[in-house]
């Protein structure tokens, strides 16, 4: 005979290591039939202990009608409903995905939820449509193989009880047990990138190949074991390869990576934990030389001969403007300053790379101070001809995790210095002139 749904509910539990007989789980709840099936299925088991729900107020009385089913189901079921209603300010200090901001938002808060009332985990309501979804989604999006296993059923104090059901099970089962719950319009709308996947791309699949059940396949990616002997040798891949220098970079050598047949495909599942696609690799075993920068959500990471340097990209805000200088004053972009002052020249003014001192009367105001580019050339004090700026650096042997912050002070379009490295003989002070600007550099 075969097992009912909450049957197989507990049965996957167990076997999937969800739950023990005495856990306290948190469900999160949107109000949805996802969640609200949850719910039932938690609470018949005897592990729901409280509902967790999120009121973003982006739909108006929509979304407080989603609050209070999530109210009246936890009054129902004597437990203790947590209610995150997220102020009107919100929306404005996020920028980039409102999506991710909001997922981002509601894990913090499920997980302080979990740790200061003692629950066990917390669950959520996907099934295995949602998880097809994903698989979609990340292959369209390049990344590994291993994502393509979807949504996990455990992720640290994340447990997804619903990954044994489609949408048209759990569906049935809310009708079945007169399960009240409530649809979201936005669901039916394809400007989400979930969205279009779920309303265009999986039929399309489908009528490709209706034989093709993606939904009910798609913990098939995972074979057995398989994902387990990928983890295990990806980690111990990364404890050969990765090293943490001192100033919080990873370093990834690149020799050992060009051993391997498929290079790029590896440095794919080495690199993809910091938020760079399958595309970089490629390039980077294509097209890219020593200083190439690649960006990813989260991280910097510089092409350095035969290495890789990652930054996490708070590390990397120290963002230098161009700053324009009108006259005389302290001037500072990230953690670089200037000073430019006007004086009487002194017998014997200090010299040093990072003091110099111009004559006035070749100055142009306003002076342009910004980042090096290439081909940006200067004549160096102390040398014949113009020398460019790159091999400047080339030649004070500046590490490229350095160059970034290498500026130049132009006036007119002409380098007058590069601070902390060298001046333009063109602006040099004349011995007769009886008054100069002095400039010094320094760094925070």
């Amino acid at each position: 005979m075969a097992l009912s749904i909450s049957g197989r509910f507990m049965q996957f539990g167990i076997r999937q290591k969800l739950f023990l007989e005495n856990d306290r789980i948190l469900a999160a709840v949107s109000g949805g039939v996802d969640s609200m099936v949850l719910v039932n299925l938690l609470h018949g088991c005897g592990l729901l202990a409280g509902i967790a729900h999120v009121n973003y107020r982006l739909r108006g009385r929509d979304s407080d009608m989603d609050q209070e089913l999530a109210e009246a189901t936890a009054d129902r079921l004597k437990i203790p409903c947590f209610i995150n209603r997220v102020d009107d300010e919100w929306r404005d200090r996020h920028t980039g995905s409102l999506q991710m901001a909001a997922r981002t938002l509601r894990y913090d808060w499920f997980e302080s939820l979990r740790v200061s009332e003692g629950f066990t985990s917390v669950a959520t309501g996907h099934h295995l449509d949602d998880q097809a979804e994903t698989s979609v989604l990340n292959l369209i999006k390049g990344m590994s193989a291993a994502a393509l296993t979807g949504i996990p059923v455990r992720n640290r104090n994340i447990v997804r009880p619903l990954l044994f059901l489609t949408r048209s099970q759990v569906l049935q089962y809310a009708e079945e047990n007169k399960i009240q719950w409530r649809e979201d319009i936005s669901n039916a709308s394809d400007i989400y990138q979930r969205n279009l996947i779920r309303n265009r791309i999986m039929p399309l699949i489908n009528e490709i190949n209706p034989s093709f059940n993606f939904s009910a396949d798609a913990a098939k990616f995972k074979g057995e074991g398989i994902m387990e002997l990928y983890q295990k040798a990806l980690i111990a891949l990364k404890r050969d390869l990765f090293v943490e220098l001192p100033d919080g970079s990873v370093q990834i050598p690149l020799i050992p990576v060009r051993e391997f047949e498929h290079p790029d495909s590896v440095l794919c599942h080495l690199i993809e934990d910091f938020g760079f696609s399958s595309d970089t690799s490629l390039r980077i075993f294509g097209e890219a030389q020593t200083g190439a920068i690649f960006y990813s959500d989260t991280h910097r990471m510089l092409v350095d001969r035969d290495r890789l340097l990652l930054y996490e990209r708070e590390k990397t805000k120290n963002i230098i403007s161009p700053v324009s200088i009108p006259g005389p004053g302290v001037y500072q972009s990230g953690r670089l300053k200037l000073n430019l002052e006007h004086h009487t020249c002194e017998m014997s003014p200090e010299k040093g790379r990072n003091v110099i001192w111009v004559d006035p009367e070749k100055l142009v105001f306003p002076l342009e101070w910004r980042i090096w580019q290439p081909g940006d050339r200067l004549l160096p004090t102390g040398m014949t001809g113009h020398k460019k700026v790159s091999d400047l650096l080339t030649d004070e042997k500046i590490p490229l995790t350095a160059k970034d912050e290498i500026t130049v002070l132009l006036s007119k379009g002409q380098i007058v210095w590069v601070p902390g490295l060298r001046a333009s003989r063109e602006f040099s002070l004349n011995p007769s002139t009886p008054t100069g600007f002095r400039l010094d550099f320094s760094m925070a």
